[in-house]
């Protein structure tokens, strides 16, 4: 478990470092593409070679890696424009949600176990996530109001982030845990290739004003983010079910990450909020137990 224990830390990092963008003005486009170039070095460097080879264009997890960095681009895009016309707590609850897309999948695909205590576990799991993220918020003002059809950029996002941890937990029960690293690589490869173009385009017709405190944010981000998908690939291919690892990832992120905004941002918690929290360590050992 020391593999899913370093996804949840990594991952709780971006939660945190995230929280730190607005107070120091940092563009989150661009943040988030220094970022996909910083996981692409981080894995470039630990792999000591790079990863675009002839011979790696003929792997069966290549198409995966591909998908899987487009999907990545789409749902920040995705992400952002939901926090601007609805606010970060439903992106959050909708990220996280994405357990009901994985967890059906790895019992229904690969048989995994479900019994009552780990269905107890994913019940109290959902409700940790709902209650760990109500919080009183202010959304960016927009200039038209919400129409029907913004009410899909919630969906997609539960949509696209459970299509994420099905294509990660299928890659990894395919190969047997050959080439994660490479395959983490490429991903963020992928996604980086996409953003770098879309920066581009925006510097030259100026509708973007580069700064080089977001390539700074970007690194700081890039790290934990190339470890939180590098670990979680290990945690998978450790031989624990695909349907325990998912359900306590998600949860302990959203537990650690609130109780962090409360120690180190001083963030004021509900009691709703706590509850969360209680909610989702009773989940986690429900769902170990099981």
């Amino acid at each position: 478990m020391l593999y899913l224990l370093l996804s949840i830390i990594t991952s709780t990092l971006i939660v945190l470092i995230f929280n730190l963008f607005s107070r120091f003005q940092i563009s989150n486009f661009q943040a988030i593409v220094f970022n996909y170039l910083t996981c692409f070095t981080c894995g470039w460097l630990v792999t000591g070679a790079f990863p675009f080879r002839v011979a790696h264009w003929s792997a069966p997890w290549m198409p995966y890696a591909l998908a899987l960095g487009l999907i990545f681009i789409i749902t920040f895009n995705i992400t952002a424009a939901t926090v601007q016309y609805f606010g970060i707590t439903l992106a959050a609850i909708m990220q996280r949600m994405s357990l009901l897309l994985s967890v059906p999948f790895a019992v229904l695909l690969y048989q995994e176990s479900l019994p009552v205590l780990k269905f107890v576990g994913l019940l109290l799991a959902l409700l940790a996530i709902v209650f760990a993220n109500i919080r009183k918020e202010k959304r960016i003002p927009v200039e038209h109001p919400v129409g029907a059809w913004l009410w899909l950029f919630p969906f997609a996002i539960w949509l696209c982030s459970g299509i994420v941890e099905i294509g990660l937990l299928h890659v990894e029960r395919q190969n047997a845990g050959q080439d994660s690293l490479l395959f983490t690589t490429v991903i963020f490869s992928t996604a980086a290739v996409i953003g770098v173009f879309r920066l581009l385009v925006g510097l030259v017709a100026g509708r973007i004003q580069f700064a080089f405190r977001h390539v700074i944010a970007g690194i700081a981000l890039g790290i934990p983010n190339f470890g939180s998908v590098y670990f979680l690939l290990l945690a998978l291919g450790s031989g624990v079910e695909g349907s325990v690892i998912f359900p306590i990832n998600n949860v302990a992120i959203i537990g650690l990450a609130t109780l962090a905004a409360w120690l180190l941002f001083s963030e004021k918690l509900a009691v709703i909020n706590l509850a969360g929290v209680v909610l989702a360590m009773l989940a986690i050992i429900l769902i170990a137990v099981a």
